[in-house]
């Protein structure tokens, strides 16, 4: 890949994923440490019955699975220099792919027995798993 523009966008779309993981990472760590950190305060959540509250906008708003959306990205992103000659570097996209969405089936169990109501509420709020207006 020698175009100059065709660089820039891969690396902007790396960048985008990166921004994802991290950010979305960063956010659920630190509503987890204090939920009334004045740097959270403007997100939403909805409680549960066990005290805690699930987060349902900034990141977590976006999609149920941000960080995981982050990886996605990164790895499609690392993919793209590889032109579309051979299918062989995007088998790791493919691959995570599958990964993910297993995984992600496997957290909406475990979070429904988990939460509850509370998880349904979310749902609603949050209708997308993984790729917003898809999964």
């Amino acid at each position: 890949m020698t175009n100059p523009y065709a660089l820039a966008a891969v690396f902007i779309l790396n960048a985008v994923g990166l921004v994802f993981y991290i950010g979305s990472n960063w956010q659920k760590n630190e509503f987890r440490k204090n939920p009334y950190n004045p740097d959270l305060s403007h997100l939403s959540s909805i409680p549960t019955a066990a005290g805690k509250r699930i987060i349902c906008s900034g990141w977590w708003g976006i999609v149920r699975r941000p960080n995981y959306l982050g990886d996605l990205i990164m790895a499609v992103a690392w993919s793209l220099p590889c032109g579309c000659s051979y299918a062989l570097p995007y088998f790791y996209p493919v691959y995570l792919i599958s990964l993910l969405i297993a995984k992600v089936i496997a957290d909406e169990k475990s979070c429904h027995q988990r939460y509850g109501d509370a998880w349904v509420k979310y749902t609603e709020a949050v209708p997308y798993k993984l790729i917003p207006y898809v999964f």
